[in-house]
């Protein structure tokens, strides 16, 4: 018997063995086809700056502009600067290579072809073009002639401040009203007005916006209304000092996420446009105090709109919304919220968390019923309901004291509830069968 059981233990062992080598044959076999990791395609220059510590003539870090469609690189630096002899800090994509390299000093009077290579072999070329930054005059001169149609009426033999739009202080150009003046066109020149706290170039047709203008890091207004953009480049979300931005009546179908980087940005217009979505990096605004995007086939809003903790106006009216996300109900500074001509058929109780609220309209919609929670918007001094589906109204809107205005037309209500007749309303528009209870 014993015999019997060591031949069973060796034959047990001789297997085990076999099923060892057999895993390490194997292994050794991913290892040698490298497994089945895929090498990487990935070959983009995704940053592109020459630094002031690495360029003598730099009073400040020069970042380029990358267009990733076309795979061109622009520049404007200093106009002391040595184009023969610059050195860029370059940037690409995980385990590529790049060639010339990072912090190679090159020849840029001429353009520069930079070769990116990725994991995978395959490469991208990238051209880059350096000019020299235009003095303020220039760049103003170069908007002018870019635009032989205006009707701006400057004479470029005068200096800068006798020119209609243009705004000066301490010698430099502070401000630029370009409104309503035939513009087809804004140059590059328009990123080298460094000084630049406000610009408006609204009610024109100008077709793009240039990327340079990510250069204007001192703005604080920007008006680039009714001109028919279709995009705005992502470069917008530079201007670290922007406090309003106006982008109403374009033809925008979306806006970039990077906008969200505008943490200093107290009022934001986006009506008249194509949107259908809103990126939820707009919930990083958090000095967001007033946001209009009426007049947008918007479907749905983001729930991180929540977070706008300094919202006091919001302005949603003639979308296409169906629902509304309850973190609204964050907005604790809310006072102006109007939703007219939308598809609502409910209104979230948790709004009625909108303490603060004085201004709430919910004209053409289609509500069937309201909360009676809606007693907690204390401070609610204008009540839009007009042209809904609200067979009756909670009496509970009787217990709204600062109340002065009502309107109830268009609804298949008959009866008021008496406490709602009660109150001490400046104006109650309602239908001629609409009366209150006795």
């Amino acid at each position: 018997m014993k015999h019997i059981e060591l031949h069973i233990k060796k034959i047990g062992i001789l297997f085990l063995s076999l099923f060892v080598l057999a895993a390490c044959s194997k292994d050794d076999e991913n290892d040698n086809n490298g497994g089945d990791t895929k090498k990487s395609e990935a070959k983009e220059i995704t940053e592109f700056a020459f630094l002031m510590s690495d360029n003598e003539s730099f009073s400040k870090d020069v970042p380029g502009t990358i267009d990733g469609n076309t795979k061109t690189i622009r520049a404007r630096v200093p106009n002391a600067a040595d184009l023969s002899s610059l050195t860029p800090t370059i940037k690409v994509s995980v385990g590529a290579t790049i060639d010339p390299k990072d912090k190679v000093t090159v020849d840029f009077s001429e353009e520069v072809t930079y070769t990116v290579t990725a994991e995978d072999g395959s490469t991208a070329k990238y051209v880059v073009e350096i000019d020299r930054m235009l003095s303020e005059r220039d760049a103003l001169a170069a908007i002018y002639n870019a635009n032989p149609e205006n009707t701006l009426g400057w004479d470029l033999e005068k200096e800068p401040s006798d020119w209609s739009g243009v705004i000066m202080e301490g010698g430099k150009v502070v401000g630029l009203g370009l409104g309503l003046s035939n513009l087809l066109t804004l140059p590059i020149s328009i990123g080298d007005l460094e000084n630049l706290t406000e610009l408006s170039v609204s009610g024109n047709t100008i077709a793009s916006v240039p990327l340079e203008i990510g250069n204007l890091t001192n703005l604080k207004s920007l008006n680039l209304t009714n001109n028919g953009f279709t995009s705005i480049p992502a470069e917008l979300g530079n201007l670290s000092n922007l406090e309003e931005l106006y982008l109403s009546s374009n033809a925008l179908k979306d806006i970039p996420v990077e906008l969200g980087n505008l943490e200093k940005l107290e009022e934001l217009f986006l009506p008249n446009n194509f949107l259908t979505n809103l990126p939820v990096e707009l919930g990083n605004l958090i000095n967001l105090k007033k946001l209009f995007v009426s007049n947008n086939p918007l479907s749905t809003i983001p729930g991180e709109l929540g977070n706008l903790e300094n919202l006091t106006e919001l302005l949603l009216f003639d979308n296409t919304l169906t629902t509304l996300p309850d973190e609204l109900g964050n907005l604790s500074k809310l006072e102006i919220l109007r939703l007219s001509g939308n598809s609502l058929t409910s209104f979230p109780v948790a709004l009625t968390n909108l303490e603060n609220l004085q201004e709430l309209s919910l004209r053409k919609n289609s509500l069937t019923s309201l909360p009676s929670e809606i007693e907690n918007l204390t401070n609610l001094i204008e009540l839009y309901l007009s042209d809904n589906s609200l067979a009756s109204l909670p009496s509970e809107i009787g217990n709204l004291s600062n109340l002065k205005e009502l309107w109830i037309l268009g609804n298949p209500l008959t009866a008021i509830p008496k406490e709602i007749c009660a109150l001490d309303l400046d104006e109650l528009r309602k239908d001629d069968t609409q009366v209150c209870e006795e």
